[in-house]
């Protein structure tokens, strides 16, 4: 979806994965699954934070879990939003 519109996706099978993808790359926005396997999408998200060139990247949290449930420890791990999953 996003790359018909003109975007580049990058991809990262795990939280680690996630993690070396955006400190290579800086991306403009970063769409975080909760669920990674590996390391999960809030410890990678933390992880971003802690990455000055990274601070100020928008982080979207997708999750499958109840809005209620995940916002909290998203946004305490440095998400700036939360979605349910998307669907392709």
């Amino acid at each position: 979806m996003l790359e018909q519109l003109g975007h580049t996706v990058l991809e990262a099978e795990n939280g680690r994965q996630a993690v070396h993808a955006a400190i290579a790359h800086q991306p403009d926005c970063i769409l975080m699954d909760l669920s990674l396997p590996e390391v999960d999408g809030l410890l990678a998200t933390a992880a971003v934070r802690k990455i000055y060139p990274l601070r100020s990247i928008p982080i979207v949290a997708i999750t499958a879990f109840p809005k209620d449930l995940a916002r909290d420890k998203a946004l305490a791990a440095g998400a700036t939003h939360i979605s349910r999953s998307l669907s392709q």
